[in-house]
């Protein structure tokens, strides 16, 4: 059987396999982390926003009632029964993250917040913005006391 009879335009070479698979393989390793910090800020938005719903829902009950709610075992879920269906439609009481969203109130304050992605308490807490994944999300009297802004690390 001789070589050249054979049609070498029927397939890929080994050569030109492996050059593709390292192609994807780099396009992977570039696409995987931004993804990923995607999911992340995703989590963070969204926590953000159920932090100021319930906020913004406590506030509408000491409107009525010259005072915010007492909650039950420090949790969002205390408050459920008082602020839906009358101020808010749903009250999240987990966050992104599907950690628990807790909540502290006196007469004429609250404080909502996430532990964020790592479930942990970091107090003290910063006034301002954080760039660490991990930080908690608070938000206090109708104002975010800490969140997340920029580029995350960890």
């Amino acid at each position: 059987m001789s070589l050249q009879g054979r049609d070498r335009s029927k397939g890929f070479t080994l050569v030109e396999l492996l050059i593709v698979v390292a192609i994807i393989g780099v396009i992977a390793a570039v696409a995987v982390p931004a993804l990923l910090g995607a999911i992340n800020r995703s989590r963070q938005s969204s926590t953000m926003t159920a932090l100021r719903n319930i906020g913004q829902a406590l506030q509408l009950y000491q409107n009525d009632f010259s005072r915010f709610p007492t909650v039950d075992g420090g949790t969002a879920e205390g408050v459920v029964e008082f602020l839906v269906p009358t101020y808010t439609g749903v009250v999240n009481t987990v966050d992104g993250w599907g950690g628990v969203i807790f909540l502290t109130t006196s007469n004429q304050e609250y404080t909502v917040i996430s532990y964020g992605a790592n479930g942990a308490e970091d107090a003290p807490y910063v006034l301002g913005t954080t760039t660490d994944w991990n930080a908690d999300i608070v938000y206090s009297t109708g104002a975010f006391y800490q969140w997340p802004r920029g580029i995350q690390s960890n």
